[in-house]
């Protein structure tokens, strides 16, 4: 074997073992789809899976729990055994435009409540405009979990 033969079988070698230990050490636990996931489904536990990957780079912009994932709706199709983006998740709407939805206004130990239309869809934790069935006036408050709109001190 000639000196650049043998020099090129020695790179060889060294890159597959770099390479090996390369991916042995930087892959990590990440939630991925175990089926495709099409836009509008809600994510439920037997939909996501959890693969030994490469990190996605970077890791800030993708799901590293699983807990995370599970109840949300998606925005776009997910493929399975792939990292899940944070934006292509979404909590899910609890009312839409146009809706019927409460009003709670609460301060100081005093609860008041009305109803209104949503002037935009909201899930939880959204700040949404509403406007006040009885005074037509605009307010701006934070959905609640049980899909109502809580305006004021709280």
């Amino acid at each position: 074997m000639t000196s650049i033969g043998l020099l090129r079988s020695c790179t060889l070698a060294i890159a597959t073992l770099w390479a090996g230990v390369i991916s042995a050490i930087a892959q990590e636990p990440v939630p991925v789809p175990t089926v495709v996931i099409y836009p509008m489904d809600i994510i439920t536990p037997e939909m996501v899976g959890i693969a030994s990957l490469m990190p996605p780079v970077p890791a800030s912009s993708y799901y590293m729990n699983k807990q995370d994932i599970i109840g949300k709706v998606a925005r776009q199709t997910l493929l399975p055994n792939r990292p899940i983006p944070i934006v292509s998740l979404v909590m899910p709407r609890l009312f839409q435009q146009g809706a019927l939805v409460r009003i709670v206004f609460s301060e100081a130990g005093i609860v008041a409540s009305g109803i209104g239309t949503a002037l935009e869809s909201g899930s939880q934790g959204d700040r949404v405009r509403v406007r006040n069935s009885d005074s037509n006036l605009i307010v701006v408050g934070k959905v609640d979990a049980n899909g109502s709109v809580l305006v004021g001190g709280q």
